[in-house]
């Protein structure tokens, strides 16, 4: 491969990095944030949740329903993905949705405290 050629199918792999955010924090300036919160509610025919942090509330599209499958309200997760703005705020389009059910609830406002 062409040394020119295989540094442009590497730029392409590289993204942005995804800087952890309060969902209060996150801007239309970011491109890309992880943010953990707790599941609102779901719809599955969508493919999209809600989450909630102490800061505030988001609107995550998931990618597919795959991705969904192992989610409950009331669970929590770390969502890493982009940010979509538009008029009235932003939504996530989650490109990872980790599950972190098994993150105690006495110790997530003291994790979302050093975020």
């Amino acid at each position: 491969m062409p040394e020119e050629v295989e540094k442009q199918v590497t730029e392409r792999r590289k993204r942005n990095t995804a800087f952890e955010r309060k969902i209060k924090d996150i801007s239309k300036d970011d491109v890309r944030v992880a943010v953990i919160g707790t599941i609102l509610s779901i719809d599955k025919q969508s493919f999209v949740f809600d989450i909630e942090d102490p800061s505030g509330q988001l609107t995550v599209l998931a990618p597919n329903e795959e991705s969904l499958k192992n989610l409950s309200t009331g669970g929590v997760v770390r969502v890493i993905g982009i940010v979509l703005p538009f008029d009235e705020g932003f939504e996530l389009r989650a490109e990872l949705i980790q599950d972190f059910k098994e993150l105690s609830r006495e110790l997530f406002p003291i994790l979302h405290e050093l975020i």
